[in-house]
């Protein structure tokens, strides 16, 4: 027997119906979405030269910026109870806003980047939308699929070396800058 369900929209993550009931599937049932063309998202990464990343950066509104890592840096992370590797596709840089609250000065920039793991490979356009894409796929709903990328990617399979601590060093270099204005 086929169900047809019409006025499905797909809203935070989920399919609704026209009430705004989720509609719940069964794990490997096999669907046909018809829809539009723009409807539906491409996840093709286009992955920028280290120059026309730099570029890119220059003519952003940042006060200042650093590449961390370069393309081709394997970083690894932990989602649950697998251990996955993630190689970055660009140079990873940080970025610097003065105006921004001390917190949010330091942000990382977008970087493509890939996981490869146990023949399923996941391409993103930045290291959260790749833990986020990681998790979803090994554990659907099972747990929330949000990560700080600081803290969560590290520079040893050991995971005991975050990118945080190349941000914490960059902190003391913008540090002695200002000072040294003065």
């Amino acid at each position: 027997m086929k169900i047809i369900c019409e006025d499905v929209f797909y809203i935070n993550g989920r399919l609704e119906n026209r009430a705004g009931e989720i509609i719940r599937i069964k794990e490997g049932a096999e669907l046909k979405l018809i829809g539009e063309a723009s409807d539906f998202l491409s996840k093709e990464i286009i992955v920028k030269t280290s120059e026309n990343l730099l570029k890119e950066i220059k003519n952003g509104e940042f006060t200042s910026f650093k590449c961390i890592l370069e393309a081709g840096t394997i970083l690894y992370f932990k989602s649950k109870d697998k251990q996955c590797k993630a190689e970055l596709l660009e140079d990873l840089y940080l970025t610097y806003k003065s105006h921004l609250t001390e917190k949010r000065q330091i942000s990382i920039y977008p970087s493509a980047c890939i996981m490869t793991n146990e023949s399923i490979t996941i391409k993103s356009t930045s290291l959260n939308d790749l833990f986020k894409d990681v998790f979803i796929k090994f554990y659907g709903d099972d747990g929330a699929p949000s990560a700080n990328a600081f803290t969560t990617f590290f520079t040893d399979s050991s995971l005991e070396k975050p990118i945080n601590d190349l941000r914490e060093d960059w902190k003391l270099e913008l540090k002695k800058m200002k000072e040294a204005k003065k």
